[in-house]
């Protein structure tokens, strides 16, 4: 299972998660350029060259079954990563989960996040609540993480979708229950992106509920990998 972290994010995000799953589900967090142990590469902020770099490294593992798991501007990545997989080497994950983002057909943000003065850049980092208070008043720190911040949400405001076929892999969506920043229909729209079965759950927590509610999310993750291995997991669900 390939997991994709959200806007500011890094392997950390899931440093807990080998944890709390079974030993026989391997774990890989994606580490962006300008992001924890790669602080020092300058950041992309571009998706297209970032999932064309994913999907050469990943075809490498083209004879393992593929999981993916992506939360907020991870799941537009590894969506996105996903569908390059079918066009260089016409295999796709096995299952594809998305979390805290409205699926890609729906639309964009009103207003360019990522080219905002300072101050209201730091504001709406705020806003997401996801960056300690402490860390966004320390100058110093703000220096670091900043550019990386901004280079992610480029990548998020400049996205644009492309029309193709829906993936044939079975969708599971996940939403928090009181995340402002996305409305729950806008989210179960994921499912008109596959021809496979699709779920949605809704669990406590705000944007970030993959942390607040993170022994859930991983429950239902297991049980849906699990019916993936009985082949249980793969007809469309009636809408």
């Amino acid at each position: 299972m390939f997991c994709f972290p959200y806007a500011g994010g890094a392997t950390h995000v899931f440093k807990t998660w080998p944890y709390l799953i079974p030993d026989d589900i391997g774990l890989y967090a994606i580490q962006l350029p300008g992001h924890g142990r790669r602080l020092a590469e300058p950041p992309l902020d571009e998706l297209g060259s970032i999932v064309k770099q994913l999907g050469a490294v990943l075809t490498e593992f083209s004879d393992l079954p593929l999981v993916f798991f992506g939360h907020s501007m991870g799941a537009l990545m590894a969506f996105e990563t996903a569908r390059e997989l079918r066009r260089i080497a016409r295999i796709q994950p096995e299952l594809l989960f998305v979390a805290g983002y409205h699926a890609p057909q729906v639309g964009h943000r009103p207003r360019s996040i990522h080219d905002l003065p300072e101050a209201e850049f730091i504001q709406k980092i705020r806003d997401l609540e996801g960056t300690p208070a402490e860390i966004l008043d320390d100058s110093q720190a703000l220096g670091i993480i900043l550019p990386p911040l901004r280079a992610d949400f480029k990548i998020v405001d400049t996205y644009r979708y492309q029309l193709d076929l829906p993936l044939r892999c079975p969708i599971t969506a996940f939403s928090g229950a009181n995340d402002s920043h996305f409305e729950q229909g806008a989210i179960d729209a994921w499912r008109f992106q596959t021809t496979g079965a699709f779920s949605m759950h809704i669990l406590a927590g705000g944007h970030f509920f993959i942390h607040e509610s993170e022994c859930e999310l991983l429950e239902l993750i297991v049980a849906d990998l699990s019916q993936i291995l009985t082949g249980s997991l793969g007809a469309k669900e009636s809408l």
